[in-house]
């Protein structure tokens, strides 16, 4: 095309194209059933007492506190031989995610489904029906901001009100056991790998 700003528009198009495949990359397989614990202690292992029942859209947080969300996620028939994947909406601003008790990686606010990215953790490669895993997920709502110590006399920090340390500022709204669709996934890749080489091209076009 030798019109700049049909390019434009055609690469704008194929994007959102692209990005739609985004949505239909996992497949929902079941949700995890799970109680909560909030504290501002920061524990090592996922505690194994103390769960109040926990349910989507319930708030939770507050200066310092981490929610732990803690349940089993037993394979269904259906999942048979798929690689399955933990997706959290519990809304912590970042998450450490325990798979039968051991630490499998780190759920981030800043990043949105990517086939394996900061928003999902894989499970296990090849389901096998009627296995149950313990699934753990440490959540953290929040700290002062600008590096101030909480429980340093001589931090200055003006603009915050103690009477909101214990303000909840997140919803929980669950976790996902999802099967990631291969193909679905090798599309995206190829067509965002396809979108990039050409807009790289028409940059050099319009620089030389």
């Amino acid at each position: 095309m030798k019109n700049p700003e049909l390019k434009k528009q055609t690469y704008r198009k194929l994007e959102k194209v692209t990005e739609n495949y985004r949505n239909y990359m996992f497949e929902p397989v079941g949700r995890l059933s799970a109680g909560g614990l909030q504290t501002r202690k920061h524990l090592r292992t996922p505690p194994d007492t103390g769960y109040m029942p926990l349910a989507e859209g319930d708030p939770w947080g507050g200066l310092d506190v981490n929610l732990w969300v803690r349940g089993t996620f037993t394979v269904p028939a259906g999942a048979e031989g798929r690689r399955l994947y933990v997706l959290s909406h519990a809304d912590g601003r970042e998450q450490l995610l325990f798979i039968n008790g051991k630490p499998k990686g780190i759920f981030s606010f800043k990043h949105l489904p990517d086939g394996g990215a900061h928003d999902s953790r894989l499970l296990c490669e090849c389901a096998v029906p009627g296995t149950a895993y313990d699934i753990a997920l440490e959540c953290w709502d929040r700290q002062l901001e600008g590096g101030a110590e909480r429980f340093d006399a001589n931090s200055v920090d003006t603009g915050r009100d103690p009477l909101g340390d214990d303000t909840p500022g997140r919803v929980y709204r669950g976790v996902e056991i999802c099967a990631l669709n291969e193909a679905v996934k090798d599309l995206y890749y190829d067509m965002r790998e396809l979108l990039q080489l050409g807009i790289r091209e028409e940059a050099n076009e319009f620089t030389r």
